[in-house]
């Protein structure tokens, strides 16, 4: 079938329902656009054009929603009716609805649709409706509320407004994870929006790719970032306590450390040698000095065998250095000996801490 442009400009017509003015003052912008139309039927006419809906959906990149830069204000919260949103023009519920500047819930859209169709014989005016309803500003919103009436429960905001609301509540899933220590990568803030997605905002052809991620860390400063400590679940909820305690250990040591000659106190300084590999990197906020994560158990990641050397306040190397290395037994292998060193002392252990080094050096 052969391409015809008057049945291009004939659905253009029933599309738009507008008239063709015979002398119209046409702008520059205008201009622009009409040249841009022209060049596309003009292709379309010789056979150059090819339209692939597969990868027009793919250029939209789930939603024309472009990350704004993250603004800090007050706080983080949102209030429903208050004049202070820490993110500007997101929904404080994904049911409400956004008319103008302001967000209407369900229950008052359909208040005001009930005061709109009160009278038996036609509607209120816009004037009227704004005396009563001060959201309601220009035709355009009774236009909205109209909208509402006919679609009832399967109306929606428009896409941009609604994934602008699931953004946001992806950020307060996502802060609370992270304070919470959880280790979290693209393909995890994949997943948590879609769950958001799939529960609450329920936009059609959302597929949260790697762009539109991209996009979302940027505007919520979420950068990748070295871990700088692992450390337990117990050690992450009583870190107050854990400090206090290192504070008053200090204390302590310094006070008691005063009563003995240099020659006397030692530092045994254990050395780990890595046992298994995790990955140091995770997903933070731009601008966090420690980056914490939880694991199963520090010392799997940590020690395969560890080494412990001792020097004196007075400068002096311990005669032997002292090792300690992991066997599921406790023993070593009869098949594998340990080289007896004048300088080393290995010994085995089925959990290696600093109370089995410090018994495997009191023994020499």
């Amino acid at each position: 079938m052969t391409f015809d442009v008057g049945h291009v400009i004939f659905l253009l017509l029933e599309k738009f329902k507008t008239t063709i003015p015979t002398d119209p003052n046409i702008s520059r912008q205008e201009s622009k656009v009409a040249i841009h139309f022209a060049s596309v039927l003009e292709q379309a006419i010789v056979g150059d054009l090819d339209v692939e809906e597969q990868d027009e959906l793919t250029v939209e990149d789930d939603g024309d929603w472009d990350v704004d830069d993250f603004q800090v204000t007050i706080s983080c919260l949102i209030k429903k009716h208050s004049s202070i949103q820490a993110f500007d023009d997101v929904l404080p519920s994904h049911m409400d609805v956004r008319i103008g500047d302001k967000f209407v819930t369900r229950e008052e859209l359909q208040e005001a649709l009930d005061y709109y169709r009160q009278p038996e014989k036609g509607t209120r005016t816009l004037s009227v409706m704004s005396s009563r309803f001060r959201w309601i500003v220009t035709e355009a919103h009774l236009k909205k509320l109209r909208q509402f009436e006919k679609q009832k429960i399967d109306f929606k905001e428009s896409r941009t407004i609604v994934l602008k609301f699931l953004g946001s509540r992806m950020y307060e899933v996502v802060k609370e994870k992270l304070e919470n220590g959880v280790t979290l990568h693209d393909k995890d803030l994949m997943m948590i929006a879609r769950d958001i997605n799939q529960r609450e905002t329920k936009v059609e052809n959302f597929r949260a790719s790697q762009s539109w991620i991209s996009r979302w860390k940027r505007s919520h400063r979420i950068v990748s970032r070295r871990i700088t400590k692992f450390i337990t679940r117990k050690c992450f909820l009583n870190m107050a306590a854990i400090e206090k305690s290192a504070e008053d250990f200090v204390e302590v040591s310094r006070r008691e450390m005063s009563l003995f000659h240099p020659s006397q106190i030692f530092n045994a300084d254990q050395t780990g040698i890595v046992k298994e590999l995790h990955g140091a990197r995770s997903l933070s906020f731009l601008g966090d000095k420690d980056v914490e994560r939880i694991v199963q158990a520090k010392s799997s990641l940590t020690h395969s065998f560890t080494l412990l050397p001792m020097l004196f306040q007075d400068g002096t190397l311990g005669e032997k250095a002292y090792m300690v290395m992991a066997e599921p037994s406790g023993e070593f292998p009869a098949s594998r000996p340990i080289p007896d060193c004048p300088n080393l002392v290995v010994r085995a252990g089925k959990i290696i801490s600093n109370s089995l080094l410090m018994v495997v050096s009191m023994q020499f």
